[in-house]
């Protein structure tokens, strides 16, 4: 039989059709492949967080429970602060980096966090005696460095997406310290410095683990120098964002334990820790954008880049939401449960709590693609505006509402976040991000 010229056309055009579609097919499973190790990845870190966070809620006074959320809550700011210099860094250029290239950039990362370590020195001795527990100084240091440390080697690992084989370190620090703290509990030996310690420890163990997994390669001083100086270029604004989000700390738990004190921290505590769920998700969907979309836009460029986190982001979101609607529709059975009596009549707060949660869910995701795509000056006006909306409408909310205008500045402080991503979404419009659909390799 002899194929006139159209039917031969339209027979190899649908066998380049056929050949063309088995990467696409490959492609989309590899990104739900990877996006399933990260959740659980992600998932067992924040589990471990959100279960730790209850017993110690649970178990300690509220004095020593408001006091230890505001040393995490600093510990926190520390470690954003590590990650704008070392870890963000280190994920966006070695997200396209080849094997040996990401250890020499790993090895120069474990350097520039070892010189950290100075100014947190000081910002331990500061933080420990402010809250009146000076001997705790030295836990508090090895607590920060160390997760610093453990956050780095996971970073070189997620960066490249092998998630599966962060997971083993993760797990180890994380499910072993809850682990840890359960037994501490039950003896009755659970304190605020037998948590900073267990926290260190677990974290060196986890890191020890990775750095395996990873592995390191020699760098010279001359790499070290152009390590140096690119790590400071890409930071400088995510640190100076983190700079400037201190006026939200100050003006949220820190004002709400001057002017209401350790009580009503601890019950802000308690509200987070609710939410404390979300927080796998968010994360994880936050280095599956930072990662995919930093390497989508090398291989096939910006629309290609935004469709990726778009898809990243719907799925997160349609996995928060359940949580936030069974949190705002029986708060009373979810107050009761996690910890009995201790903080009823807090119902309609954290119903506004959920508000909060869903709105900061949105403007991480923002964040993470304009991180993904160095677009640092807009996070930190971003940053400028949250944190100048906390600080006018948060201390005047705080002094005269207590916790219901902490929280109150938080919403609004969101909503001014999201506003500044006007300008993300035209451009996602302009790529026709909404109805397209990438493809990876």
């Amino acid at each position: 039989m002899v194929l006139g010229e159209s039917e031969f056309t339209e027979q190899a055009t649908a066998a380049e059709s056929r050949r063309g579609a088995a990467p696409v097919r490959r492609s989309r499973f590899a990104r739900l492949h990877r996006g399933f190790w990260g959740f659980a990845d992600q998932g067992v870190v924040s589990a471990s967080s959100f279960v730790w966070g209850i017993i110690l809620a649970r178990t300690l006074s509220e004095d020593d429970f408001g006091r230890f959320v505001i040393i995490i809550s600093v510990v926190l700011l520390l470690n954003s602060f590590h990650a704008a210099f070392v870890a963000y860094p280190l994920a966006v250029r070695g997200a396209p980096a080849k094997r040996a290239g990401l250890q020499r950039l790993f090895s120069s990362a474990l350097c520039f966090s070892a010189v950290l370590i100075g100014p947190q020195i000081v910002s331990s001795l500061l933080l420990a005696a402010v809250l009146h527990v000076l001997p705790l100084a030295g836990w508090i240091l090895a607590t920060q460095c160390l997760w610093q440390l453990q956050e780095t080697t996971r970073k070189a690992l997620i960066t490249q997406q092998r998630f599966g084989a962060a997971l083993w370190g993760d797990g180890l620090r994380h499910v072993g310290q809850v682990a840890v703290m359960l037994v501490l509990a039950r003896w009755g030996m659970l304190s605020i410095a037998n948590t900073l310690l267990t926290m260190a420890v677990a974290a060196l163990a986890g890191a020890l683990v990775q750095v395996f997994q990873t592995g390191l390669a020699p760098v010279t001083r001359q790499e070290l120098r152009e390590d140096a100086r690119t790590f400071y270029y890409l930071g400088r604004w995510i640190f100076l964002s983190n700079v400037v989000g201190l006026g939200q700390l100050i003006s949220g738990q820190w004002m709400l334990g001057i002017f209401q004190g350790l009580d009503d921290v601890a019950m802000a505590g308690a509200l987070d820790q609710l939410v404390k769920p979300t927080t796998p998700v968010m994360t994880a969907t936050g280095d599956l954008i930072l990662a995919g979309t930093a390497q989508a836009r090398h291989h096939h460029g910006l629309g290609v880049a935004l469709r990726t986190a778009l898809i990243y982001a719907t799925l997160a979101m349609g996995l928060v939401l359940p949580l936030l609607v069974v949190l705002t529709v029986w708060p009373t059975l979810a107050l009761h449960l996690a910890y009995g009596g201790r903080f009823a009549g807090l119902e309609s707060v954290l119903r506004l709590w959920v508000v909060n949660t869903a709105l900061a869910c949105v403007v991480r995701i923002g964040v993470s693609l304009l991180s993904a795509l160095e677009q640092n000056r807009r996070i930190f006006f971003t940053q400028v505006v949250m944190t100048m909306t906390a600080v006018l409408l948060g201390i005047p909310l705080v002094w005269r509402l207590g916790i219901y205008g902490y929280v109150w500045a938080a919403i609004l402080s969101s909503v001014a976040g999201l506003i500044t991503f006007i300008p993300l979404v035209r451009k996602a419009h302009q790529h026709d991000v909404f109805r397209a659909t990438p493809v990876l390799d």
